[in-house]
């Protein structure tokens, strides 16, 4: 199979919010808004992404879920929206990142 990179998304992070439990687990919520440059879209990352990460002491992996709307033009000029959730866990046994996510 061959992969293609169809654009990337830059993120500018605005705020984070902490929240933590007795037994030390948390949730650390993420907003954000961007840019994307790429050969098939151009535009921005609309206000109101928030990346989602929940941290368990006990709870098993590092979780993490991004969601965000895209608006912008494609390759042919056309305005468009583009919906994406981004999810994934921590994987400490990377060499090249900190986690792998699969978008939808």
């Amino acid at each position: 199979m061959k992969l293609e990179e169809l654009f990337t998304v830059h993120v500018n992070i605005e705020k984070s919010f902490d929240l933590q439990n007795s037994e030390d687990d948390s949730v650390v919520m993420i907003t954000f808004t961007g840019s994307v440059t790429g050969k098939y879209f151009e535009g921005t990352v609309l206000g109101g992404g928030v990346d989602t990460q929940i941290i368990g002491k006990d709870a098993g992996p590092h979780t993490l879920s991004a969601r965000y709307m895209l608006q912008g033009t494609d390759n042919s000029g056309r305005s468009c929206k583009i919906y994406i959730e981004n999810n994934g866990n921590i994987d400490k046994t990377l060499k090249t990142a900190l986690f792998r996510t699969s978008p939808k």
